[in-house]
């Protein structure tokens, strides 16, 4: 995991006991950094991750770090940078990842229904670990975030998905190969 990555998570954590309002947590060269950002960034963060954060001091290291990802990010930009070729080719790269691991979710993930049944005799079978990565919170707070670790443990069942939704799609659409270009003797393979 990198430096950056964690420092992310850690600056999202600020959020902890924030209100929903708009209220300017700081100013970085006139561009404000909000309670409400902190809070959607603390949201999608896992709770161990939002154990971290309990002091006063914590939330200032970490306004502090957010306050410097700021200014990098503004130098970034009076550098010209996300006018790059290799920025953008970057962006574009990480826009479509994002862009299929929704799609994905929605396609599949969605999907699968896991009855509260099911999650919890999971619970109870998994307390132990369960109450490591959850401190303090009983079933129903966590029981979407058990529905999802279980998805993601029933593999079988959402690769199947998975491969049964891109067969279709792949039925439906027009595809066309140009396989001589892969060092094949076939010119070129149509679908559909």
């Amino acid at each position: 995991m990198s430096k950056y990555f964690i420092v992310l998570i850690c600056m999202s954590f600020l959020a902890t006991g924030c209100g929903t309002n708009s209220t300017t947590l700081a100013t970085v060269r006139g561009e404000k950094i909000t309670l409400k950002e902190f809070e959607d960034q603390f949201r999608n963060l896992p709770p161990a991750y939002q154990v971290m954060l309990t002091t006063p001091a914590m939330k200032e290291k970490l306004l502090d770090q957010m306050i410097t990802e700021k200014l990098m990010i503004q130098e970034a930009i009076k550098e010209g940078l996300p006018r790059k070729k290799e920025v953008q080719e970057r962006l574009t790269l990480l826009k479509n990842q994002m862009l299929i691991e929704e799609l994905i979710k929605v396609k599949v993930f969605d999907k699968i229904n896991i009855s509260d049944d099911e999650a919890k005799e999971f619970y109870e079978t998994h307390q132990t670990q369960l109450s490591q990565a959850f401190p303090g919170k009983g079933f129903d707070e966590i029981k979407q975030d058990i529905k999802r670790m279980m998805m993601r443990k029933d593999e079988t069942k959402t690769r199947l998905m998975f491969q049964t939704w891109i067969e279709g799609l792949k039925k439906e659409a027009k595809i066309t190969k140009n396989l001589t270009l892969l060092g094949s003797s076939k010119k070129e393979e149509g679908k559909k």
